[in-house]
């Protein structure tokens, strides 16, 4: 719960009416799960907010999120430098990712091995 994490009512709020608020519950109870630290998890809450806002720029949903609209993401935080590019900001948003996955929001990854022999096909 989402709560466990962030106790300031405001940015709760703020949170959960953002392109990723559907899914911070699901993904705090996750990260505990996980046995992530308190305050990792407040950080990918964080990072998971970022992105979602960046999606929202992008016309783009969390069940089309891949590796690939990943890099775009921190390549654009690179750029901006609104978020330091590396450890939380980095990880939470791939951890995100894997909780997708797994709750069937966004598509498997697709193996470099089966995606070269797509186009071996071709």
């Amino acid at each position: 719960m989402l709560e466990r994490y962030l106790e300031v009512p405001a940015r709760l709020r703020q949170l959960r009416r953002g392109p990723a608020g559907p899914y911070l519950d699901g993904f705090t109870d996750w990260l505990e799960q996980q046995g992530y630290a308190e305050n990792t998890a407040r950080t990918y809450v964080t990072a998971v907010d970022h992105l979602g806002l960046w999606l929202e720029r992008e016309g783009r949903a969390f069940n089309d999120l891949n590796e690939t609209m990943l890099s775009a993401f921190f390549a654009d935080l690179q750029c901006a430098r609104s978020v330091s590019v590396r450890g939380n900001a980095v990880a939470g948003p791939r951890s995100f990712l894997t909780y997708l996955r797994e709750h069937g929001v966004a598509s498997p990854a697709v193996s470099k091995r089966s995606a070269a022999a797509r186009f071996a096909v071709l």
